[in-house]
């Protein structure tokens, strides 16, 4: 009696796992209307998986198809980041999380764009007037391009804090989310994960390294744009230092200057900027300094350092080192 119960529990147990299995291939079975390719309805089905991602997309013409085509590809590595951020929150103000989040965003979706642009047209179908096309990118020559960014950023990441600064502490976590990001997006070619050789706890204790003087003077040899020598200020200030007009630790000798230089193009003109920033102790002895160059042309003075502005604030941000205060 025993063994004809059991027995039958075996059946009906075969019989359920027959059945789910009847029904999850049907729920995959794509019914195609005859003359129509299957990607119509399943745009993965018209690609190799192992090689490739596929997306399609329509269109009154093929140029537009293929447009939506690649858009509906680059949506499978839309950056949703705000969720994914890890800052060391201690050391920044609210301002600054939200200017770092931007610049991740911004340098995440340009190296997807890279990545994109290897994408290709794989087929197109036409139905009525209504365009179709099938995008497809190929995942081994797309995840190549994504390692090869991360392997970059690991560079920075391990330089910056083998300084064991705190001047990096806003590079390091810019660094490191750009870095959690692309990896996230290899993923989505390899499904294998890649480790940063920098941890986030690792970067986060930077906070209890110890650092020289608190203090800082800031001597203007000459006077630069206003919004330049306040972007100069803020910097020092974000990572810590006192801005002090008297009995300082350090001083900065800060020195702009402009030249007009010939362009035989009416209408412009063509300007050399110079910021020379050097670094003294309280006693007067040399440290450090920083020599940035930057040329550019524009309308006027005022036009053509808007074009260099930025770049020069970041030189001086990213080689921060060269002034020795620490």
């Amino acid at each position: 009696m025993k063994l004809s119960r059991m027995f039958a529990h075996i059946i009906l147990s075969l019989g359920m796992i027959l059945l789910v299995g009847c029904s999850q291939s049907a729920k995959r079975k794509v019914i195609v209307p005859e003359g129509e390719p299957e990607w119509l309805y399943s745009p993965q089905s018209g690609c190799e998986e192992d090689k490739y991602i596929c997306a399609s997309g329509e269109g009154s013409r093929f140029s537009e198809s293929d447009m939506n085509a690649k858009k509906a590809l680059a949506s499978i590595f839309e950056t949703s980041i705000h969720s994914k951020f890890k800052f060391t929150k201690h050391s920044f103000s609210d301002d600054e999380i939200t200017e770092m989040s931007e610049m991740v965003q911004s340098k995440v979706d340009e190296d997807v764009a890279g990545v994109l642009k290897a994408s290709t047209i794989k087929e197109r179908f036409k139905k009525n007037q209504i365009r179709f096309s099938l995008a497809a990118l190929d995942k081994s020559k797309s995840s190549q391009v994504l390692k090869q960014e991360l392997s970059h950023i690991d560079s920075q990441l391990k330089h910056y804090y083998s300084l064991q600064n705190r001047l990096y502490s806003k590079k390091l976590n810019v660094l490191f989310n750009q870095r959690e990001l692309l990896s996230e997006k290899l993923t989505i070619l390899t499904e294998k994960p890649s480790k940063s050789p920098v941890s986030f706890s690792q970067i986060a204790m930077l906070k209890f390294k110890s650092r020289g003087g608190e203090s800082i003077q800031i001597e203007y040899k000459s006077n630069p744009p206003s919004l330049l020598g306040k972007k100069i200020e803020e910097i020092l200030t974000d990572v810590g230092y006192k801005l002090n007009q008297k009995n300082s630790e350090y001083v900065l000798l800060l020195n702009y200057k402009i030249k007009e230089e010939y362009l035989n193009v009416k209408g412009f003109k063509k300007f050399l900027f110079e910021l020379d920033i050097e670094s003294k102790s309280s006693d007067r002895k040399r440290l450090g300094g920083i020599s940035i160059t930057k040329v550019a042309n524009g309308r006027n003075q005022k036009d053509a350092f808007a074009k260099i502005r930025n770049d020069l604030i970041e030189e001086f941000e990213n080689n921060l080192e060269k002034l020795n205060l620490n």
